[in-house]
C-alpha cells in the first residue's frame, strides 16, 4: 500500500487531517520500534498501542496496515507485510517536516556536554531513557553537582523537543512473561545529528573520572580490590601508573603486586593524598567549561565541590 491510498482510505472511514495525522504517526511509531528491535518477532505490545491512540485509529491501523501478532508471551502490532515502504517513506517525510526545528535546536546545545553525555555504547544508543544510566556519567554528576543539573537539563530538553517535534517513540521492551518499563527511542537521523554536533572529551579525561571513583572508594580493609577495579572500567596497568604517581608526589608507597594491598597510603599527607585524588575529576571540569589551559592544576572550585547545589542534592537517577 502506498500513501496516497492509505490516506484516501483513512479518509474514507471519515477520518480529518488530524485523525489522518495520528494514524500516520502509529505507522511511523510501530515500523520505528519494529525496525529497532534486533528480534525479529519484535513489535509495539498491542496494550501500549491501545493506550496511545484513539480507539477508531487503532481499528483502522488494524484494517489497513498493522497486523497483530504473538511474539513470545506477549501480543503485540507489527506492519503488515507490504506497508513497510509506506511506512520508511512517511518516517523520511516525518524528518523532512521536523529536521531544521531539530538542527536549530541542536545547534544551541553546548557541544561539550553533549560530546560527553552521548552514549560510549554501540547497544541501543538511540534510547534516550537509558542515557542518565551511564555509571561513570552519574559518578561524575554526584561528585560536582553543577555539571550534573547541566547534564540533566540538556538530557530532559533532548527528550521534550523529540517529543514535540515527533521524533520520539515510546515503547516497553519485553522477553517471554516480562514486560519492562517505558523506553523511548529516538529517530535515527536526529541522533545523528546529534553526533554532528558532539565534542568528544579526551579519553583521558573520562578514564580520570574511574580512577578518581576507585581510589575515593577504595579501602585495604573493607573492599575487593580486582572487583572495584572492574566496577570503574579500569585495568591493573591503569591503576598501578595512577598509584605510583602517586608515589612520585610522596602520597603513596610505590605499587607491588606481590603484596595486598597492593600500596599503602603516606598517612602523614592523607588530606593531600584526597585532594589529589579530587584533582583526578579537574580535567574534565575544565574541558566542560571551555577552559583546556591549567587543567592539570586542581581547581579550587573542585576541591572544595560538597555535592549540594542551593540546599538540593542533584543526582542522574
Amino acid at each position: 500500500m502506498d500513501i496516497p491510498t492509505l490516506i484516501t482510505e483513512l479518509q474514507l472511514r471519515g477520518f480529518g487531517q488530524e485523525k489522518v495525522d495520528t494514524a500516520i504517526r502509529c505507522l511511523v511509531h510501530v515500523h520505528a520500534i519494529q525496525d529497532f528491535t534486533t528480534d525479529g518477532n519484535g513489535g509495539v505490545l498491542v496494550e501500549d498501542v491501545v493506550s496511545t491512540y484513539p480507539v477508531e485509529v487503532v481499528q483502522a491501523a488494524s484494517e489497513l496496515f498493522l497486523e497483530r501478532s504473538k511474539s513470545g508471551a506477549q501480543q503485540v502490532y507489527r506492519v503488515r507485510w507490504g506497508c513497510e515502504d509506506a511506512a520508511t517513506n512517511m518516517e523520511e517525510q516525518l524528518w523532512d517536516l521536523s529536521s531544521s526545528r531539530w538542527n536549530e535546536f541542536v545547534s544551541n546545545v553546548n557541544d561539550r556536554y553533549l560530546g560527553y553525555l552521548l552514549p560510549r555504547s554501540s547497544v541501543s544508543p538511540r534510547v534516550l531513557s537509558e542515557w542518565k544510566l551511564r555509571k561513570d556519567l552519574r559518578w561524575f554528576s554526584g561528585a560536582i553537582p553543577r555539571h550534573g543539573w547541566n547534564i540533566l537539563r540538556i538530557i530532559d530538553d533532548i527528550v521534550a523537543i523529540a517529543w514535540k517535534l515527533d521524533l520520539a517513540f515510546g515503547f516497553r521492551p519485553f522477553r517471554g512473561q516480562e514486560v519492562q518499563g517505558e523506553r523511548v527511542l529516538l529517530h535515527e537521523k536526529a541522533f545523528e545529528m546529534l553526533q554532528e554536533r558532539a565534542a568528544d572529551p579526551p579519553a583521558a579525561f573520562e578514564k580520570a573520572v574511574g580512577l578518581w571513583r576507585f581510589f575515593s572508594e577504595y579501602d585495604a580493609e573493607a573492599t575487593d580490590f580486582v572487583a572495584l577495579m572492574r566496577q570503574c572500567d579500569l585495568s591493573l596497568d591503569e591503576v598501578a601508573a595512577q598509584v605510583d604517581a602517586f608515589f612520585e608526589k610522596g602520597l603513596t608507597t610505590r605499587y607491588r603486586g606481590s603484596q595486598y594491598p597492593p600500596y599503602f597510603v603516606n598517612q602523614k599527607v592523607k588530606k593531600e593524598f584526597q585532594l589529589e585524588v579530587r584533582s583526578l575529576l579537574a580535567p574534565l571540569d575544565s574541558w566542560l567549561i571551555g577552559s583546556d589551559s591549567g587543567v592539570a592544576q586542581v581547581s579550587q572550585s573542585v576541591v572544595q565541590e560538597t555535592g549540594e547545589e542551593d540546599g538540593t542534592e542533584r543526582t542522574l537517577s
